[in-house]
């Protein structure tokens, strides 16, 4: 079962990029696995990816990645393969800074494939998911004085928010439940009073809708707080 990865940086001196990227590394990584029962079966697992990462323009930090896995069962008895699976996925996101706020757009890809030992398409799912995170950090601290106390009481008001929206499409020609988009909004702001008093605020919504089963669309939503004080 060999496995082995190569790894490099400054790929920006290399290709010449250096006018509009930054700290560019990549890393490639194969794996070949093969796990035998001894005349009844054996499984293989065949894997390979590389990612990328780089600071674009000095603004974005960039990151791309890509991976495949195959695998195969055969029996040795009948010397036939009897299942089979290819599974792909894809990642692009960038981070970049837009006064107080952090942005990380993204997009996720992935499909996977799989057939059985007659040759018939048993899988066959494409997921296409673009997303966005938003996040800050600030505070603003403050000291009130009250009546009969030497030292005022001093407030840290740090306020840590952050957002994901998403929104995943599922498409199969095998499997028709597998046909819908869904759309997800996720919230939590956690707020800081004091040293030993915290407030959180969470909400969720979730919407999705069925491309052949329109009785499959539903709505939820849920919301919530929770405050903290420690002595």
């Amino acid at each position: 079962s060999p496995d082995a990865i190569i790894s490099t940086s400054q790929l920006e001196v290399l290709t010449g990029a250096r006018s509009w990227a930054r700290n560019a590394t990549m890393n490639i990584k194969y794996s070949n696995n093969t796990n035998e029962t001894r005349t009844i079966s054996l499984d293989l697992t065949r894997s390979y990816g590389t990612d990328l990462r780089f600071r674009l323009l000095e603004k974005v930090d960039a990151a791309l990645s890509y991976n495949h896995r195959f695998t195969e069962r055969k029996d040795l008895r009948r010397g036939q393969v009897t299942q089979s699976a290819e599974h792909h996925d894809a990642t692009v996101q960038g981070t970049f800074d837009y006064r107080k706020f952090r942005f990380t757009p993204k997009v996720d890809y992935s499909l996977d494939y799989g057939k059985t030992a007659l040759g018939v398409v048993n899988q066959n799912l494409t997921v296409l998911t673009p997303s966005l995170l938003i996040k800050t950090d600030f505070q603003a601290p403050k000291g009130l004085r009250l009546p009969f106390m030497k030292q005022a009481v001093v407030f840290s008001n740090r306020i840590v928010w952050t957002t994901t929206l998403s929104y995943a499409i599922r498409k199969s020609p095998v499997v028709v439940a597998e046909n819908n988009r869904l759309f997800s909004m996720n919230t939590v702001a956690d707020y800081e009073a004091a040293k030993n008093l915290r407030l959180a605020f969470n909400a969720s919504v979730q919407r999705l809708w069925h491309k052949y089963l329109q009785q499959e669309d539903y709505l939820s939503y849920t919301a919530g707080s929770t405050l903290t004080f420690q002595f």
